[in-house]
């Protein structure tokens, strides 16, 4: 394909700077040359190597691309300090000029906590050296806004944490819709700085198993709470020893768990984890355990999901309401400010969010634990 494109645009593929490096479980193998319409592209000598995006790469260079930044980190700052620039304008150039240095190579070069706060230390030891900071000074100070009485200057561990989060909430978020990127996160084990691809959520392995018990526990923790609520006399058990009856009826109310509803026209998203119906009033309950990033989002989706459900039951039922609510838990056992307004619209105690938290995380650990097991086989 990119030979016919090249084609149609009269332009040279350049296979003189093309190369093939081939990798397999982080180490380097031996490639066979591709043939293409202009000639051969070569697969690269394993001491070979590449730039991307400006930066030299290999899979052992980087402590040798970490100590070229460093250096040029202290080579800029350093001239910036010397300059005669005043207090404010020195802080912008730092900022603009020599920091980026470092930043441009967040989520290309892998960086620890602890190599991230020397290059904080570092930047704080110069302007110390030319006076520009007073030693006995608060490190907090350094990195506070101008406005808030700081120096200004970006803190790296925190910027190093904020850039690798977008980045990795832009491919996970684009895997869903585009092939390329769900292609490049689903080969994304732990390759990379951003490590796209999590075992805590999205491995399709894990999905009909693991992910499904840790859901199914959360539903069975609201599921038992409503039965409670109908059912005076059960007696309360641990959520992995709740087996949730398919249908149970009383005097005042109905609870149902995974039933699908039969409706007079077509609607495909007709199967909520549990309904609740009591009196004129019904509930559509739907659980999800999505990546933290990704909370808002689903708990929009559950409710668009179920709006065309609701107002068919409304009408079949002859309900006066029907209220969608949506039982989010981050998979590292976030919460949103959503989940307790929902808890108390169902009735249930508040502090029922702990015990769902509890077992999300312990879930979690486990698909973890699990996965991590399976990748070192």
């Amino acid at each position: 394909m990119v030979n016919r494109f090249t084609k149609d645009i009269k332009m040279q593929l350049g296979l003189e700077k093309c190369r093939i490096n081939a990798m397999e479980n982080g180490k380097w193998t031996e490639q066979a040359p591709f043939p293409t319409e202009e000639g051969e592209i070569e697969g690269m000598e394993e001491d070979e190597i590449y730039k991307y995006l400006g930066l030299d790469q290999k899979c052992t260079l980087d402590k040798v691309m970490k100590d070229k930044v460093r250096d040029k980190l202290r080579e800029r700052i350093t001239d910036i300090l010397k300059s005669s620039l005043s207090g404010i304008n020195k802080a912008k150039a730092v900022n603009t000029y020599a920091l980026p240095v470092a930043t441009y190579t967040f989520g290309i070069i892998r960086w620890t906590q602890t190599e991230l706060a020397s290059l904080d230390t570092l930047t704080r030891t110069l302007f110390t050296k030319f006076k520009a900071h007073h030693p006995k000074s608060s490190v907090e100070r350094f990195h506070l806004p101008r406005s808030r009485g700081g120096r200004g200057i970006i803190h790296l561990s925190m910027q190093h944490a904020n850039q690798t989060h977008n980045l990795h909430t832009y491919f996970t978020r684009k895997a869903q819709t585009s092939p390329l990127h769900a292609a490049i996160v689903n080969i994304d084990k732990n390759l990379s700085p951003l490590n796209l691809h999590s075992p805590t959520c999205g491995c399709p392995t894990l999905a009909p198993t693991s992910y499904t018990r840790r859901h199914d526990n959360v539903a069975k923790i609201i599921h038992q709470a409503l039965l409670m609520q109908i059912e005076p006399n059960h007696t309360r058990v641990p959520y992995y020893q709740y087996t949730s009856a398919s249908v149970t009826l009383t005097e005042t109310a109905k609870l149902y768990w995974n039933r699908t509803v039969i409706t007079d026209k077509h609607i495909p998203n007709n199967r909520p984890n549990i309904i609740l119906t009591s009196g004129s009033h019904t509930y559509l309950i739907d659980i999800t355990v999505p990546l933290p990033e990704n909370m808002k989002k689903k708990e929009r989706e559950k409710i668009t999901k179920y709006l065309p459900l609701a107002e068919e039951i409304r009408q079949m039922w002859q309900q006066e309401k029907v209220t969608i609510i949506p039982i989010v838990v981050g998979a590292t056992g976030e919460v949103p400010f959503s989940l307790k307004p929902a808890l108390k619209t169902l009735n249930i105690k508040e502090n029922t969010y702990l015990q769902m938290q509890k077992l999300v995380i312990i879930d979690t650990c486990n698909i973890v634990r699990t996965f991590l097991h399976q990748q070192s086989r």
